[in-house]
């Protein structure tokens, strides 16, 4: 990296760039996975496919997030465009949705996934998407104490973006719950269940 001193014409030469502290936007960006990297702005264009709330526990804060199909999209490398107002900020992420991996992956992650699911016809069928269906699968085991909740201290943003856990694992483990349960509901519950875990394992193969 070459840096000119503008003022006295003074030239610098540094060699050891790997020394220079990274900005808060690099430190960001290295901590995000593979699959998403944040943009500088939304596209103009775009399908709208989902839309979900963060609430904040113990707070009067709820976040909304959107998924649009990206304009960069293709058959073979789709593309979902997440916007947000994570922590009060107007954010935009871009989520390649091949490099996902449903067995070690964030909830944001899952949310983009999903939601393209639903836009080729391949979701759950639940009224109110993939999505509602996953986060049914995860309070069902987390109520149940299958698998553990939100650890003390976490914020929802940082558990939405950052905690990676398992996805088929914890809708095998929900459906379990619910396989011997009679009524229709929980039924069908089950059975959009059984649907998101074929879903899941099918992903990349």
């Amino acid at each position: 990296m070459q840096v000119y001193d503008i003022s006295n014409q003074v030239y610098y030469g540094m060699t050891h760039k790997t020394n220079q502290p990274k900005t808060f936007q690099e430190e960001f960006a290295a901590a995000l996975p593979a699959s998403i990297k944040q943009v500088q702005q939304a596209e103009t264009g775009g399908e709208a496919l989902g839309f979900t709330m963060i609430p904040e526990e113990g707070k009067q804060v709820v976040y909304g997030m959107s998924a649009m199909l990206s304009e960069k999209s293709t058959t073979d490398n789709p593309i979902v465009q997440i916007r947000s107002n994570l922590n009060g900020e107007n954010k935009v992420y871009s989520v390649e949705i091949n490099k996902i991996n449903p067995q070690h992956t964030s909830q944001m992650e899952m949310f983009a996934l999903c939601s393209y699911a639903d836009y080729m016809g391949d979701g759950t069928g639940s009224t109110f998407g993939s999505y509602h269906t996953l986060r049914m699968m995860q309070d069902t085991a987390q109520t149940s104490g299958v698998t553990p909740t939100v650890s003390d201290g976490v914020s929802a943003v940082d558990n939405f973006m950052n905690a990676k856990k398992d996805w088929v694992q914890i809708c095998k483990q929900a459906c379990d719950l619910l396989k011997d349960v009679s009524e229709i509901s929980v039924t069908n519950l089950f059975m959009q269940g059984k649907r998101l875990t074929h879903i899941l394992e099918s992903h990349g193969v």
